[in-house]
């Protein structure tokens, strides 16, 4: 009888406040063969705080090699179980454990969540723009042009926007996005449960000013509110209906999978229409089909 492969456990973090763990995170912890872990040095302090000894620990970062990837395999087909965790919140979501997750999706291996904390839904949450909809853009681009380029896709959409920062390009992110959107309110949440938590709200100069070099240590989650319900931010095409625009990008994202950025390049290049405008509208298309 073959044995039976592990299984992956994508488990969610504190991303401050040590005691911010489901029990079940806890148990799983205790009970997995191997912990693969972002840093080793953060998940010690997290184990070592509840008191779990004694495990073998596999660093997993963003450099995941052909090596670690065929060890990992090599122990997931001994039957082993194995919990990934991030340096702080649920696992996979801009950090190297999507990647663990499609190797595993590849060799068949179970993937089991376990939920946690989110920095991403815990700053929306604090803002107050939360409504039906909102994207998580996570990081935007390092370089100067890039990050400003995609600013300005962004700032079209009639739903709030979730940005990461680190403490070394938060402000030069704010004045990236009071250039494009001046009066759009904007929620800078740092260090979020730890003992330094701060909450700025303002507009994006406004915070910009608030944050001397003093406060910008740790991480950043910022909120961006969405753009005003107004006739001149909803999208004029040059005498193109939206509507028929929207079913072609649904045709080419939900049918033939493209991304939203390709998408918007092979519409562009049919209907005559800036590549910028259509991918405003490209973005809020699901990958998916809803369900009939």
């Amino acid at each position: 009888m073959a044995k039976k492969k592990g299984c992956l456990y994508l488990v969610g973090t504190p991303i401050g406040n040590l005691d911010d763990i489901t029990a079940r995170a806890i148990e799983i912890l205790k009970m997995v063969d191997v912990i693969a872990c972002e840093d080793t040095r953060q998940t010690r302090k997290l184990l070592a705080h509840y008191k779990i000894n004694k495990k073998r620990l596999l660093r997993c970062d963003q450099h995941i090699t052909y090596a670690v990837g065929r060890e990992l395999v090599e122990l997931f087909n001994q039957g082993l179980s194995i919990a990934y965790v991030s340096d702080s919140g649920m696992p996979a979501i801009s950090d190297p454990g999507s990647a663990l997750v499609r190797l595993c999706v590849d060799n068949h291996i179970d993937v089991v969540p376990i939920p946690g904390p989110n920095a991403a839904i815990t700053a929306l949450a604090t803002s107050g723009f939360a409504g039906a909809s909102f994207i998580f853009e996570g990081y935007l681009p390092r370089k100067p042009q890039e990050r400003q380029t995609r600013i300005q896709c962004l700032k079209g959409l009639e739903m709030p926007i979730v940005i990461y920062a680190s403490p070394h390009r938060v402000k030069r992110i704010l004045k990236d996005i009071a250039v494009e959107m001046p009066d759009r309110g904007v929620v800078v949440c740092r260090e979020m449960t730890k003992v330094n938590e701060e909450i700025l709200r303002g507009t994006a100069e406004e915070v910009n000013l608030e944050l001397n070099e003093d406060r910008t240590r740790g991480e950043f989650a910022v909120v961006v509110d969405r753009a005003a319900d107004s006739e001149d931010n909803r999208f004029v095409m040059d005498n193109v209906p939206t509507d028929r625009v929207e079913r072609a990008l649904r045709i080419c994202i939900q049918n033939f999978e493209m991304s939203p950025n390709n998408a918007s390049k092979v519409i562009s290049a049919i209907l005559g229409i800036p590549k910028q405008e259509i991918y405003h509208l490209a973005v809020t298309i699901p990958r998916h089909r809803p369900p009939r």
